[in-house]
Formats: structure tokens, C-alpha cells, sequence
């Protein structure tokens, strides 16, 4: 068997989280005005966005058998919504650079990938799945909300070019938005009461916990680019204040969840003394903390206060920094499933 062989045998589903995490900080410099680590940024994303979907067509070809178990799966199956959150991120750029045409072509890929996809996850919890909560339940089971509202997010940036059909546009973005924070509010009660009521060992506490708290800050960018595109929109805009809200009450949620991560990452690495080595799903925090800084942003510019967007450009560079090291990781150990 050969080294590639194994790769592709062995392929993470969740390896476009390096897409997610480059694309996300990408647009975060793009709004700070930083044009040169933004453009740049976006080319290393749609790189590997292209070259991961070779590589994952090639998978399904010639290991068929193994890219079916992960989708039935229901400890990793989730993780295939990184493909649906990494178009959607390179979407909205392109939406950004007012390449709306290659951006309508991304929401398609996402939208086409999103919908069976969430579909298929929920009817293997249901029909296939027999395995206890505490044995399958993970943080990577948000990457469903991920996946849904950067389909919520793209739709908003859009909509302007669905000539006749903005409001029908406009209430897509919405309502994926509403299905995204409905699935947060059900997966974050079951992944709480899986943390606070079963056994934790270090191995449990892997980097996927990072998007309990990605999760809410991404239906926060969701909600507040809603908001920005709702407005005198006539009956849709009564919906903007609960938009923002909600959006506004994720991001308190979010915001407290960070500490609580860093610790649990404390004691899993310095009291637990549990080996740090490059995992294909850290990319998830890098993708987390450049999240959550454009949640920030987007906040401070819906409510016109400053303050957020320093917090915002202190976050960019901050997962601009873990988003080196772990690249230099993967360059270090490239092997690592």
C-alpha cells in the first residue's frame, strides 16, 4: 500500500476547515482594509478548496467504501459540512470583489451540497445510529450550523443580483438563518448535557469543541449581514430588530464560551499532559477565533461602536497567528489523520 494510498484511505472529512479558516481571515482583512493579506489569503483558499476537491472526488472513487462509513458515521459525518462553510466563506470574498458571478456559482455548490447533506445526517441519527449520546456526540456535530448559515450568509450578499426576486431572496437568507439558529439552540443543549453529565477525557475535549462556540459566532455574521440587507425591504424589515437581537445575545454567548475553551485546553494539554500534535480539525479554531472576530466587526458596525472593532482587528491577528502554526504543523507532519 502505498503512502498516497493510505492518505486518501485515511482522509479527514473535515480537512476543508483549512479552507474555512483561510477564507474566513481572508475576508476579515478585507474588511480592515489590509487588500494585500486579503487578496493573498483568498488565492491559498481557493487553492485548496481545488486541490481538496480532487482529492475527495478521488477518495469516493477509489475508496468508496471507507467515504461511505464517514458519512454514516455518526462521530464524523458532520464533518462534511466543511465543504458547504469553505464555499461559502470563498463565496462570499468573491461577492466582496463584485465577482457576483462566480459568487452565484459558489452559493450553488454550497446550497446543492448543504440541503442532502443535512438531510442524510439527521435520517442516519435516526435510523442507523444506536450508539449513546456520550460515545458519538461531539463539537463537530455544529459544523451543521456552520455549513447552514454560511449558505445564509452567501444568500445575503447576493441578493441584489436576483433581478425581480430580492425579496424572495432576501426571506431565503432569513429562513436558513432561522433553520441555523434553531439547530444551534437543539445541538448546543446535547453537547452541554454530554459535557456535564458524562465522563470527560482529554481525548473528548478535541479541537471540534471550538466550534460550540464558531457555531454561534458565525449565525452572529449570519444575523448581522441579514440586517444590513433587510432594511427598507418593507414587510421583510419588521424582521430586522429580532435579527439583530438574536444576533446580538449569540454573540454574548460566544463571547463567554471562549474562556472556557482555553481551559479546557489547559487542562487536557498541562494537567492531563495530553500530546499537542497537529489534528486536520484544528483548523476549526483557527476558523473559530477569525469568526468571531467578524462577528465583532460586523457588530460594531450595526450598532456604530468602535470598541468591537478593535476586539475584531485584535481577533484577526490573532487567527492570523494560530492559522501560521498550524499550516507550519501540517507542513511538519503531513502525514496526520
Amino acid at each position: 500500500m502505498t503512502i498516497k494510498a493510505d492518505f486518501l484511505r485515511n482522509l479527514h472529512p473535515a480537512y476543508f476547515a483549512v479552507v474555512m479558516a483561510t477564507g474566513i481571515i481572508s475576508n476579515d482583512f478585507f474588511a480592515m482594509g489590509n487588500r494585500l493579506l486579503s487578496v493573498g489569503l483568498f488565492y491559498v483558499g481557493i487553492a485548496a478548496w481545488l486541490s481538496l476537491c480532487v482529492i475527495f472526488l478521488s477518495r469516493a472513487i477509489f475508496f468508496s467504501k471507507e467515504f461511505r462509513a464517514d458519512l454514516t458515521d455518526a462521530k464524523v459525518m458532520f464533518s462534511f459540512f466543511t465543504f458547504v462553510a469553505g464555499t461559502g466563506v470563498l463565496g462570499v470574498h468573491l461577492a466582496l470583489e463584485s465577482s457576483v458571478g462566480l459568487a452565484k456559482l459558489f452559493w450553488v455548490f454550497s446550497i446543492v451540497s448543504w440541503l442532502p447533506l443535512t438531510y442524510l445526517t439527521f435520517s442516519v441519527l435516526t435510523l442507523k445510529n444506536s450508539a449513546p449520546i456520550e460515545q458519538v456526540a461531539n463539537g463537530g456535530w455544529l459544523l451543521l450550523i456552520v455549513g447552514t448559515q454560511s449558505v445564509s450568509i452567501l444568500t445575503s450578499y447576493i441578493t441584489g443580483s436576483f433581478s425581480g426576486f430580492e425579496g424572495w431572496a432576501i426571506m431565503l437568507s432569513l429562513a436558513i438563518w432561522g433553520i441555523g439558529v434553531v439547530f444551534y439552540f437543539i445541538f448546543i443543549i446535547l453537547l452541554v448535557y454530554r459535557l456535564s453529565f458524562f465522563k470527560v477525557e482529554p481525548p473528548d475535549l478535541a479541537p471540534p469543541y471550538w466550534i460550540n462556540m464558531g457555531a454561534a459566532a458565525i449565525s452572529t455574521v449570519a444575523g448581522t449581514t441579514l440586517y444590513s440587507v433587510i432594511e427598507g425591504t418593507g414587510a421583510l424589515s419588521q424582521f430586522g430588530g429580532g435579527v439583530m437581537l438574536v444576533s446580538v445575545v449569540l454573540w454574548g454567548w460566544e463571547t463567554w464560551w471562549l474562556p472556557l475553551l482555553f481551559l479546557f485546553g489547559f487542562w487536557r494539554h498541562f494537567v492531563k499532559h495530553y500530546t499537542l500534535k497537529y489534528e486536520p480539525v484544528m483548523w476549526s479554531m483557527v476558523f473559530v477565533l477569525g469568526m468571531y472576530g467578524k462577528a465583532s466587526w460586523n457588530l460594531g458596525t450595526a450598532l456604530e461602536m468602535q470598541a468591537f472593532h478593535t476586539l475584531a482587528t485584535f481577533m484577526t491577528w490573532v487567527a492570523f497567528a494560530a492559522w501560521i502554526l498550524v499550516a507550519v504543523d501540517l507542513i511538519l507532519f503531513p502525514k496526520a489523520r
